[in-house]
């Protein structure tokens, strides 16, 4: 099994650090890795990917569980 590195101080800098516009999609490359953050509505989707992977899919799949997350627990997000 392939472990990851500790990304954890990353990850908090990386979302101290993000905008709060309505949608926004971003990238930033941390050794071999890449940080995808889908920002929507003011909850940050975040996936930590192998940097072979493509960023089509790894979007994809951000979306797809923003998706889910708005019909599950959208009203619950404060705005």
């Amino acid at each position: 099994a392939r472990e990851f590195p500790d990304h954890k101080g990353k990850t908090k800098t990386l979302l101290r650090n993000l905008s709060r516009q309505n949608e926004q999609m971003s990238s930033v490359e941390d050794g071999q890795f890449f940080f995808h953050i889908l920002l929507s509505s003011d909850v940050a989707y975040l996936g930590l990917c192998d940097r072979l992977y493509p960023k089509k899919l790894a979007f994809s799949l951000l979306g797809d569980i923003r998706t889910e997350f708005e019909q599950q627990y959208g009203g619950m997000v404060e705005g």
